[in-house]
Formats: structure tokens, sequence, C-alpha cells
């Protein structure tokens, strides 16, 4: 369950770094379940079941993940947005005539 909880993390919080981990995650966890499947018909026996009412403290680590992987997130494509609109400000004030107030707003954020 650890390696699920490491692997969920880390795709959540850097899927915008790279989005393809999610598809890379899908490929791996085929895998391993595959070999894991083969390894329990050739080599273990089956394992006792044991029941459960949920899956315990797991549910709060995972929410605690996702709440990191959505400021984490918006934060990654909130800052290029925010150099964009930067430059942007820029360009406009040396083309046309803002009006005073966008042109300290615009130095403010140049600096």
């Amino acid at each position: 369950m650890l390696n699920a909880v490491i692997q969920f993390g880390f795709v959540t919080i850097f899927v915008a770094a790279f989005p393809l981990a999610p598809l890379c995650a899908l490929v791996n966890n085929i895998i391993e379940l595959r070999l894991d499947a083969y390894k329990l018909v050739k080599y273990y026996r089956r394992p006792p079941a044991l029941r459960a009412q949920d899956i315990g403290a797991w549910y709060n680590i995972l929410r605690f993940f996702a709440l990191i992987a959505v400021i984490s997130n918006v934060r990654t494509l909130h800052t290029p947005s925010l150099a964009y609109l930067t430059r942007l400000i820029s360009v406009a004030s040396e083309d046309c005539q803002l009006p005073d107030r966008v042109e300290i707003r615009a130095r403010k954020l140049m600096r």
C-alpha cells in the first residue's frame, strides 16, 4: 500500500510538470499487477483474505497528498502566466499609452 500511496503522491503533485506521469504510472501498475499475479500462481500460496471496514489512516494521507497536489499544480501553472502577463503589460505600455495606475502596477511587477 505504501508504494501505491507514494506513486499517487508523485503523480498528482508533478502532473503539471510532467503530463505523461499518469500514463507511466498506469503502465507501471499493469506490469506490476501481471508480475505479481504470475508470482502468486507459480510460486506462492494464496494469501488469506482479511476483512476491513475502510483503508484506515491511508485515507487522511491520500487527502493530504491531494491538497498538496492542488496547491502545487496551481502554483506551477500560475507562475508562468504571471510572467507572461508582466511581459504583455510591458509591451503594451511601449506601444500605447495606458492609464497611470496600470503603468505603476506594471513597473512594480517588473522589479
